[in-house]
């Protein structure tokens, strides 16, 4: 199962005015593209190519049906050949920060759990404890490290088979991946390209060397139109994905130079390769 996030729709929307405007000039079919426009800047980190051909394509609608949409009603903002929305910025932003709330809350407990069990460790049993290890024998212990792990590593993905893997990696490493976890997730803060948590435990990665904070911040500014100094080269790819029945459709993706390497030697069909402006706004609106 891909990694899948869900982004708030207010009930209230068609009750904007702007949003009445695009009905009554596009009708439902306008609203429906609309829409689905927002859906393609959450996958696209809030920043996409002004090109009405490509969106129309996609779409399959007509292009001024498109640039009136981005044009025409004001629930958009351009810098350059981009655009973006503020109130998916805000969304983002928003499920950034319960994310980071998340993983804190995950580091905490993980920390009270090694206080806890260093005082205990170094404290003689008392009588009402050998009590009850007495009453306990035979019945198992509840370990919630992979609770920790997995809401540490804020990336839900096939809970099941990774629970299982956990359950077969050796207790005495679980204190070197939580600390290897605490800072790779500081350095892959865009989860699309942090590697799914089964594939981390079975490939051992908490052995693995983690990339300096600074290049985790700029890989967190990747893609992001928000004014900051900071800025990685990024560019929108439109090429042609064959389909499971044969035909191709035109995809358009953002990516680093890494991904950009990979597209290019991977043999698909490129239409064409725009590299993005470093661009000066703090965020978009809708």
């Amino acid at each position: 199962m891909k990694d899948t996030f869900y982004f708030t729709h207010d009930y209230n929307a068609r009750t904007d005015e702007k949003i009445k405007r695009l009905i009554r000039k596009h009708g439902m079919t306008g609203y429906g593209i609309f829409w689905a426009i927002i859906e393609d800047l959450y996958n696209n980190a809030n920043a996409l190519q002004t090109d009405c051909d490509g969106i129309a394509f996609e779409l399959r609608t007509d292009s001024e049906t498109i640039k009136s949409i981005l044009h025409d009603f004001d629930l958009f903002i351009f810098e350059g050949d981009m655009f973006g929305s503020l109130s998916v910025q805000k969304r983002l932003d928003d499920r950034n920060e319960r994310s980071k709330v998340a993983s804190a809350n995950a580091r905490k407990r993980w920390e009270n759990m090694q206080t806890h069990s260093d005082s205990n460790a170094t404290a003689l049993p008392l009588q009402s404890e050998g009590n009850a290890i007495k009453e306990r024998k035979g019945k198992e212990i509840k370990d919630n490290t992979f609770d920790l792990f997995w809401d540490l590593y804020d990336k839900k993905v096939d809970r099941k088979s990774c629970e299982r893997k956990w359950s077969r990696i050796d207790k005495s490493e679980h204190d070197k991946i939580f600390q290897h976890v605490e800072r790779y997730v500081k350095s892959t803060p865009d989860k699309k390209f942090r590697k799914d948590p089964e594939t981390y435990l079975n490939n051992e990665a908490w052995q693995n060397e983690i990339i300096s904070d600074n290049k985790a911040q700029k890989a967190n500014n990747e893609g992001r139109i928000t004014g900051e100094s900071e800025w990685v080269r990024r560019w929108h790819v439109t090429y042609m994905k064959e389909q499971p029945d044969g035909t191709k459709k035109r995809e358009i993706v953002g990516v680093n130079e890494d991904g950009l390497q990979k597209i290019q030697q991977s043999g698909v069909e490129i239409v064409y390769v725009e590299e993005l402006q470093k661009p000066n706004l703090k965020g978009f609106v809708c």
